[in-house]
């Protein structure tokens, strides 16, 4: 039986993987990596990521990294990244854009999230006073963020992106069965001139 899929979070910023990506961690039971792109973490923040593991079971490791380790592209991974559109702030846009290119030419499963819910598939989650919890307990030090602004809590945006050659594969692989005993002709008429 095939292990089931890995979904790793590329997070811009510490706090970015529950503000964008609360149901991915309520979920998906010990499936999920976070990646931590930013090079400017401090060492409160960093320090704070810790929690992340210890509240949710789902998350299995987190990294700190430029960018998203090879060696996991190879087991087929869901990655959630930032917008490329929707999203304010440049780190996140920066990475949405590299999501979008390996959606555009290497054909990666990539679903993109939003942290300040300006993009149009945003949802009211379900749980929002769990989630305000967890960055609470997590991420005291960025708490005013939340404190007034409840779109941090409240909301959540999740929007998949294909390239044309997802939907020339999957047109081929809901194409009707061929009749085995119809046979095809062709004439060809050469001209010795």
């Amino acid at each position: 039986m095939k292990n089931r899929r890995n979904h790793i979070i590329v997070a811009p910023h510490p706090d970015d993987e529950i503000i964008g990506c609360f149901d991915i961690l309520n979920n998906f039971k010990n499936n999920v990596i976070i990646v931590y792109v930013d090079d400017n973490i401090n060492k409160q923040r960093k320090e704070e990521t810790k929690k992340v593991a210890e509240l949710f079971e789902s998350v299995k490791a987190q990294i700190f990294v430029n960018q998203v380790p090879q060696h996991l592209l190879a087991d087929d991974p869901v990655i959630h990244y930032p917008d490329p559109i929707y999203e304010n702030h440049f780190l996140h846009r920066l990475q949405g854009n590299i999501g979008e290119q390996m959606v555009r030419y290497l054909n990666q499963d990539i679903v993109f999230y939003s942290t300040n819910m300006t993009a149009p598939y945003t949802y009211e989650i379900d749980n929002p006073e769990e989630k305000k919890k967890y960055l609470d307990e997590i991420y005291p030090s960025q708490k005013s963020l939340w404190e007034y602004d409840h779109k941090y809590f409240l909301f959540e945006g999740h929007c998949q992106w294909y390239n044309r050659l997802h939907f020339i594969q999957e047109k081929e692989e809901t194409k009707p069965k061929e009749n085995p005993n119809e046979v095809e002709s062709e004439i060809v008429v050469s001209s010795n001139e």
